[in-house]
């Protein structure tokens, strides 16, 4: 098995030039659907949840690259249209490799989330928002070439 971790609605990080006339995802993936386990932290209840989705990822075009992981774009089919584009992260140096640590980064960024939403309640001049997060376990433990 593979973890991964993964951002969701890359569409909220896009800036809004105009009204959306629809449910429009920012990109769209023409690869093979792959079946993985969604693992998310529910802040209020302080307990992971867990459900089996499908997915699209594209492999072929990493869209960044850092010293620890590597992103790719993805497409989660469970979600509603407009939602569903999302970027997946891989950790990509053995030295780090251990899935404590996808779970360490989710649960601090529910727990950012839900600052942020404690923080906005007042009203701010500019709101601060955190997307969503989650880890994917894929049942193959090589990426796709």
């Amino acid at each position: 098995e593979q973890m991964m971790l993964m951002h969701g609605n890359v569409n909220q990080a896009q800036p809004k030039s105009q009204p959306s006339q629809g449910a429009v995802d920012a990109f769209e993936l023409n690869v093979p659907a792959e079946n993985v386990t969604k693992h998310w932290y529910d802040w209020e209840k302080k307990v992971w949840e867990s459900k089996e989705i499908s997915v699209l990822i594209d492999w072929q075009r990493p869209i960044a690259e850092g010293s620890l992981r590597v992103a790719y774009r993805m497409i989660d089919l469970s979600r509603p249209p407009g939602k569903r584009a999302c970027a997946v992260k891989h950790i990509k140096a053995a030295r780090y490799e251990g899935n404590d640590q996808y779970y360490i980064d989710i649960e601090m960024q529910e727990a950012c989330r839900a600052v942020s939403r404690a923080f906005n309640s007042f009203k701010p001049p500019k709101p601060v928002t955190f997307l969503e997060a989650w880890v994917i376990k894929r049942k193959d433990s090589n990426l796709p070439k």
